[in-house]
């Protein structure tokens, strides 16, 4: 820095300090000297002075601050800490939606050779950023990608992102929504889906598929999949029933996974249809035969998780009243047996209001039971304690389901540390219906603590 331009700064530091002026006007002065040294290409003095600022920028010229720093870094070699600028600089012009300044910048970052990873990315989101399909699609042509490229998918699941709240005329004019989220799921199943986190991301993609493609059954198989893997009997005979039930649809839906699976390379199963359509649900076999493909060594086996319980109650909320009612037992069901019990108290909470007084007493009790057993799985045993005491001791039963109650109860009071109470309440059903629940290996445990 010459003495000129040193004395000029101490003169301005001097003047903002005695005078308390404010950091706009502080901002503005050395900004001027930022600029001189950067026209006159002496990028060393222009990075001391813009890096020195940056603190005490305003918020309308963050952008150009930034700017001078990603240019001086970038001819003084310094390209860790110019590829750090570029990278905040394209958000910053990303989130303000500056398009034209925001190619002008991708071109800049790809002259210096600093990362082609942010081209890749930042060319993308700045090309969905003008709503035009034909646009974007000759954009993503001229990054070179193959489909079996990772990044390929990566950069769909990004459009997926960007566009998920956009109108159907552009979310129909590519596949690049579909294929992302069946790509992400067929990834995410391949790793270990006892983290509960990659369970959550794979139902939660799940349920994005099926509430933006509500007429596409796409993910009725997988679904289907996964109940026969994990031995879900009812949720099978659901999916495999209604796919009985309407075998134009199944035959469509086969056609569309088959060609999205080839294109995936991914795994499959081939279902085949029975020739019966007529099949209940609560029928003993199912209506679809699935044959498992042979699994290399080199192969992993595919799971699929059904949905998660956030997904499972904006789901069920979707249903209309009809439907809701005739099938909530096979739903409570599913979700019951997959662990969803938040979701499933949620949907005998919503039985209970549709209903109202037209729900039958024996209908109101099951679902009194149900919910107190659900509340124990979840730990809520104070709830669970004090509504199976309301049950018991205030409701017309037999003594049977008086028992049922008492024997929630006393699981409860097991939750809570209350082992006495609940040795007492265990006793009592033993001597009535020794074979009930769980009751004697209850009765051994409480003695095994003593």
């Amino acid at each position: 820095m010459s003495k000129t331009a040193f004395k000029e700064l101490t003169d301005i530091i001097n003047v903002i300090f005695e005078t308390d002026k404010n950091k706009v006007e502080f901002f503005k002065q050395f900004f001027k000297i930022g600029e001189y040294y950067f026209e006159k290409q002496n990028y060393p003095g222009a990075l001391r002075i813009f890096d020195g600022i940056l603190a005490f920028c305003p918020e309308e010229e963050v952008e150009r601050n930034l700017f001078f720093i990603f240019i001086s870094t970038a001819y003084i070699g310094q390209l860790d800490k110019s590829k750090e600028a570029a990278k905040e600089l394209l958000y910053l012009r990303y989130k303000m939606k500056y398009l034209e300044r925001g190619l002008e910048l991708i071109d800049q970052i790809a002259g210096f050779n600093l990362s082609a990873q942010l081209v890749q990315e930042y060319t993308i989101k700045f090309a969905l950023l003008k709503k035009d399909i034909k646009t974007f699609n000759k954009t993503f042509t001229k990054l070179g990608l193959d489909s079996d490229d990772e990044k390929f998918w990566d950069y769909c699941l990004e459009v997926e992102r960007i566009t998920r709240s956009e109108s159907n005329d552009w979310m129909a004019s590519n596949n690049y929504l579909k294929l992302a989220i069946v790509y992400k799921i067929s990834k995410l199943v391949k790793e270990n889906l006892s983290d509960p986190r990659k369970r959550k991301e794979v139902i939660n993609l799940i349920y994005q598929y099926k509430i933006r493609y509500p007429g596409d059954l796409f993910i009725y198989p997988i679904l289907l999949e996964y109940a026969i893997f994990y031995k879900r009997k009812k949720l099978e005979q659901a999916i495999s029933s209604y796919f009985a039930r309407n075998p134009k649809k199944f035959k469509k839906n086969n056609a569309i996974r088959e060609k999205v699976l080839n294109l995936l390379n991914g795994p499959r199963i081939d279902l085949k249809k029975e020739e019966d359509p007529r099949k209940s649900p609560r029928d003993e076999e199912t209506v679809t035969e699935l044959n498992w493909p042979k699994m290399g060594e080199d192969k992993e086996q595919e799971e699929f998780v059904a949905l998660s319980e956030r997904a499972m109650i904006k789901a069920v909320d979707l249903l209309d009243r009809h439907k809701f009612i005739n099938y909530y037992t096979d739903l409570v069901a599913c979700f019951a047996t997959m662990g969803f019990y938040q979701a499933a108290l949620f949907i005998l909470e919503k039985i209970e209001n549709l209903k109202g007084p037209d729900l039958e007493v024996k209908e109101s009790l099951n679902i009194d039971y149900l919910r107190i057993d659900f509340f124990i799985k979840l730990g809520r045993f104070h709830e669970a304690q004090t509504m199976a005491d309301d049950v018991a001791f205030y409701r017309p039963l037999f003594l049977k389901e008086k028992l049922g109650f008492l024997y929630l109860k006393a699981e409860a009071l097991m939750g809570l540390g209350k082992k006495d109470q609940a040795l007492e309440l265990y006793k009592l059903i033993a001597e009535k219906f020794p074979k009930f629940r769980l009751s004697k290996r209850r009765l051994k445990e409480i003695e095994n603590l003593k």
